[in-house]
This record gives structure tokens, sequence and C-alpha cells, in this order.
């Protein structure tokens, strides 16, 4: 049990909203509220079935919604462990993936956490 729990805290859930990146927002954007809630509900049903429930997060409608998206990806391994939208990047390392511009996207979320 103690190893479940360690491991589940290695995990981020994040939230992926091209628009809210850019400060954007529309009819079909996510709230606020709406986007806590859906981190909250990817928590629990990753503590609820464990690592079996990672391949639920890659293209599945559940967890895509308006403008929005759920991902999950390793602290501790640095890599992304489910990706609905990008595939391409599961078991890939993501802390030092750059934008165009040239800056970190995934230090720079974790920093404002």
């Amino acid at each position: 049990m103690r190893k479940t729990i360690f491991g589940f805290a290695s995990l981020a859930v994040m939230l992926g909203a091209a628009p809210a990146w850019v400060g954007a927002m529309g009819p079909d954007a996510a709230t606020p509220d709406e986007v806590v809630s859906k981190v909250h509900e990817a928590a629990k049903y990753l503590h609820d079935k464990g690592q079996a429930g990672f391949p639920d997060f890659n293209n599945n409608a559940n967890w895509v919604w308006k403008d929005s998206y759920v991902f999950v990806f390793s602290c501790r391994d640095n890599k992304m462990i489910a990706h609905p939208l990008r595939p391409d990047l599961v078991g890939k390392p993501i802390l030092q993936m750059e934008d165009d511009k040239g800056n970190l996207l995934f230090k720079k979320a974790l920093r404002s956490r």
C-alpha cells in the first residue's frame, strides 16, 4: 500500500489548455472551477485504478473537454505517462521540452505550482 501511495505522489496530473497559456478566454474555454474539478477527478481516478488507469488517459474523451485536456507524467522519471492529444510524447522526457521561443514548457509550469 505504501509503495502505491509513494508511486502516485511522484506523478503529476496536469491540465493542458493552449488558449489558457496565452490568456485567451472564449465561450468554449474551460473555467477555473471546471479545471480544478477535472484534475481532482483525474487524481481520484488514478488513486482508485492505480497504474492500470494510465492508458485510459490516452485518446479518452473523458479527459478532453472544451479547450482543455488532462495528461499524466512522472516527476521522478521525467517522462510522459499518458497524453490524450500527443501519444508521440508518451515515454519521453519532458522537462527539457521547449516552445518555439526556447522557453522550457514543463519546468516553467511546475515552478508555478
